[in-house]
C-alpha cells in the first residue's frame, strides 16, 4: 500500500485535523507493533475508551505510516459522529 508509506503526508493530515479530531487521535487511538509474516513493520490500530479497548480490524497495517493514516481516518469519523449525533446529556 504505497500511498501510506510517506510519513510526511500522514503528518500533514494529522496537522490539518480539527481540535476535536486531534484530541480523539491522541487520546483514544493508538498503534502497536504486531507480528505478521512478510510485514516486518506491521502495526495494529486500537481504539480505547476507558477500560475497553478494540482492535479496529483483524489484520494489521503494513507500515507505521499506514497505521497512522487509519488512526487519522478513525478520529475524523468519530468526530463527525459526535458532531452529528451530539453529546448525550446526563439524565
Amino acid at each position: 500500500m504505497s500511498e501510506f508509506n510517506d510519513a510526511a503526508d500522514i503528518a500533514k493530515i494529522v496537522l490539518a485535523m480539527s481540535p476535536a479530531e486531534r484530541r480523539i487521535y491522541d487520546t483514544y487511538t493508538s498503534k502497536r507493533p504486531t507480528i505478521i509474516k512478510d510485514w516486518p513493520s506491521a502495526h495494529n490500530v486500537w481504539f480505547k475508551v476507558g477500560v475497553q479497548s478494540f482492535q479496529t480490524h483483524p489484520w494489521g497495517c503494513e507500515t507505521p505510516a499506514e497505521a497512522d493514516w487509519h488512526r487519522a481516518m478513525l478520529a475524523k469519523a468519530i468526530a463527525k459522529l459526535v458532531e452529528e449525533v451530539g453529546v448525550p446529556t446526563p439524565r
